[in-house]
């Protein structure tokens, strides 16, 4: 039978919030909240050697720096593994430490792949593996990937050792029907000792509704993840929330985890963060993830105080071809048309 964990990605995904500026406090407290919570699997944070700030926050610019906030606060003698997220071209592999297992520090390494990546990707992901670390592989933005482009993708991975796939909702655009064909490809044609892992987020506000179509489509054999994130913090409208996750789990799944930390964290911690982005701006969301449409474009518009309806007109008149990234220069000039014709 599938053993469902969980990975909490709340100090990275949470990061486009406010810019990671996570002060190490919040860090420790939330880590401690999260291990006694019994979480799997604590994402720390980016890394990213050219713009990682090692001084502040959770973009990293180093590996190092993250293993050691866990050492020096005695966080790495838990049960709870620990990640971080890598983009393909941020972070050198002949650069990255050996993978200490014995510390029980940063062991797993996240690494977004892009479609235009994927001719090279082995080969970085290779060297990342001979340093010990279990690698799981994000291919971003999957609701742009056909049902042929997905096989092509996982047979391009089929001679690497990876620990783990992911199904990557990048733009909330999924829902469950379309969740349930691509993991029975997934579960199909990934590597058979993978696990399969799902990355959601809630801007057609059906993240769990996902998952629980993401657990019923997989091989019993076949072991699983699911991200979260403490209050659902994340990108656009935000991921699964943890403790909304663990508690479906330990009621319906019989898991051992514990959701008072995470609350009594919350209650201290939390109010003090003061989410970016509104979750009264949903609808802004629900436009861009209806379009298949980056979500950023929704966040400049909010961020720029533009009203309801200019945000839903503005949304409306953006070009398909601009919609798989997101193009600063192009929603400003956008707008500056738009409002001279207002």
């Amino acid at each position: 039978m599938s053993i469902i964990s969980t990975i909490d990605c709340t100090l990275r995904d949470g990061g486009y919030l406010n810019n990671w500026e996570f002060d190490q406090n919040f860090q420790v407290s939330l880590i401690k909240a999260l291990i006694n919570s019994n979480i799997d699997i604590i994402e720390c944070g980016f890394i990213n050697e050219n713009s990682g700030n090692d001084n502040f926050g959770t973009h990293f610019k180093s590996i190092e720096k993250a293993n050691s906030i866990l050492k020096d606060n005695s966080l790495n003698k838990s049960c709870a593994k620990f990640a971080v997220m890598m983009r393909l071209n941020e972070y050198n592999p002949d650069k990255m430490p050996i993978c200490d297992k014995a510390e029980n520090c940063i062991s797993i390494i996240r690494i977004m792949v892009s479609k235009e990546e994927l001719s090279y990707a082995p080969q970085i992901i290779q060297k990342i593996i001979k340093k010990g670390y279990e690698v799981h592989i994000q291919p971003t933005i999957i609701s742009y990937y056909t049902d042929e482009d997905i096989v092509k993708m996982l047979q391009h991975f089929q001679s690497i050792k990876y620990q783990a796939i992911a199904i990557v909702d990048t733009f909330g655009a999924l829902d469950e029907t379309a969740i349930k064909r691509i993991t029975l490809l997934f579960d199909k044609y990934a590597n058979k000792e993978a696990h399969l892992s799902l990355h959601c987020h809630n801007n057609l506000a059906q993240g769990l509704q996902n998952a629980y179509a993401f657990c019923s489509s997989v091989n019993l054999n076949r072991d699983l993840y699911i991200d979260s994130a403490v209050n659902g913090l994340g990108r656009g409208a935000g991921n699964i929330a943890t403790e909304i996750l663990l508690t479906h789990l330990k009621n319906k799944k019989n898991a051992n985890y514990l959701i008072l930390p995470i609350n009594e964290f919350c209650q201290k911690s939390m109010q003090n963060f003061k989410q970016t982005i509104c979750r009264n701006n949903l609808y802004a969301y629900i436009i861009t993830a209806k379009k298949n449409m980056h979500p950023n474009y929704a966040t400049y518009l909010i961020l720029n105080n533009y009203s309801r309806q200019d945000i839903c007109k503005i949304l409306q008149i953006i070009t398909p071809e601009k919609y798989y990234k997101f193009d600063y220069n192009y929603i400003k000039s956008l707008c500056e048309v738009y409002m001279l014709k207002v």
